[in-house]
């Protein structure tokens, strides 16, 4: 009976380790097909007119449209063929969409922290490399609002739930929860091609695939994702523009020029408190995310699959396999691109 077990738990484990070579290998070639679409097209654009690159909303524009067309099609033609087992479909009332929003929130700061804390480090020990920030908050900031709104609150949370939690949770949960789920986070957080991005990704990616495993709405966590786009990025960029304060927060960020930040919260003070407050309740709303994290920390726990790759093979078995390792290499020769500034 004991042999029996052992040739069922080996067979698990080669049948699981084929299924995630072949979704790594379908993951390689789709994020090929997204960054030769966009390259592609920012470079023949480029030629054509080369002052779009001069023009914040123009490039973001030139550099999307081929992904939302061409990129993630691609992609979801890609993925969809393997097989895939139906989520839960359990109830997420009011309460608990809010409670998973703010729990989402909070750990989304706080790994926006670590990783930028990361990213200073890695500077420090590499002089030359940018490892601490990226372009999203510059995009924000200098860009067209609607172009931004559209593409970063309606678009990206439709388009990568489908991908990155549907598509992956649905052909991952077989083999339990804790896999799935990290396995979506990993991949969405890979995907983003920023250190600092990849943290946060990384634990929100796992949180959303939680409640889709639960739930099998995937319309759940596309307005999650729409909410906490719209509060992470756009709210805080138009309370700034509202306010008229561009130059107080550029000041800010210059904190060389002594003079220039003077004036600028000289002339700006109430602005300034306006936006004191406004941070105060997202810090608020960070650590009631953290306290519910915890208080609910056994309802989180991942629920086991049908069936069970042994504990302690796990990790070479998802990710120790010819598809994955060409997906991490790739992924993590873009990361590094971008934090030497190529750009890819």
């Amino acid at each position: 009976m004991e042999e029996t077990n052992v040739i069922q738990s080996e067979n698990i484990t080669a049948d699981a380790k084929k299924h995630f070579s072949r979704i790594g290998l379908r993951l390689f070639f789709g994020v090929i097909i997204m960054h030769a679409v966009s390259i592609g097209t920012a470079l023949l654009c480029a030629k054509i007119w080369p002052q779009i690159t001069e023009n914040t909303t123009l490039a973001l524009v030139v550099s999307y449209i081929p992904m939302l067309f061409v990129g993630y099609p691609a992609m979801y033609l890609l993925l969809k063929p393997l097989p895939a087992v139906a989520p839960g479909n359990g109830k997420l009332g009011a309460k608990w969409f809010f409670m998973f929003f703010l729990m989402t929130y909070g750990c989304m700061v706080v790994a926006n922290l670590i990783g930028t804390l990361v990213g200073v480090i890695i500077e420090q020990v590499f002089p030359g490399t940018v490892a601490s920030t990226n372009d999203v908050q510059g995009i924000l900031m200098e860009g067209n609002m609607f172009v931004t709104f559209l593409f970063a609150v309606v678009c990206a949370p439709i388009l990568e739930e489908l991908i990155f939690r549907k598509l992956l949770v649905d052909r991952t949960l077989v083999y339990g929860e804790g896999v799935a789920i990290v396995f979506s986070g990993l991949v969405f957080g890979l995907f983003h091609g920023n250190l600092t991005q990849f943290v946060y990704a990384f634990v929100i990616g796992v949180l959303f695939a939680l409640v889709y495993a639960r739930t099998g709405k995937i319309y759940i966590t596309i307005c999650l994702h729409m909410i906490l786009n719209f509060i992470g990025g756009i709210l805080g960029v138009l309370l700034i523009r509202k306010l008229g304060a561009e130059d107080l927060f550029n000041s800010l960020g210059d904190m060389d020029d002594l003079e220039l930040m003077a004036q600028a919260l000289q002339t700006h003070g109430r602005s300034l408190l306006i936006f004191a407050l406004y941070a105060l309740v997202l810090y608020a709303m960070v650590f009631a995310g953290i306290i519910l994290l915890i208080v609910n920390r056994k309802a989180l726990t991942p629920r086991p699959g049908r069936l069970q790759i042994p504990k302690g093979q796990r990790f070479m078995t998802v990710i120790g396999n010819l598809g994955m390792v060409l997906f991490l290499v790739l992924m993590i020769f873009v990361i590094v691109s971008e934090m030497v500034g190529l750009n890819i």
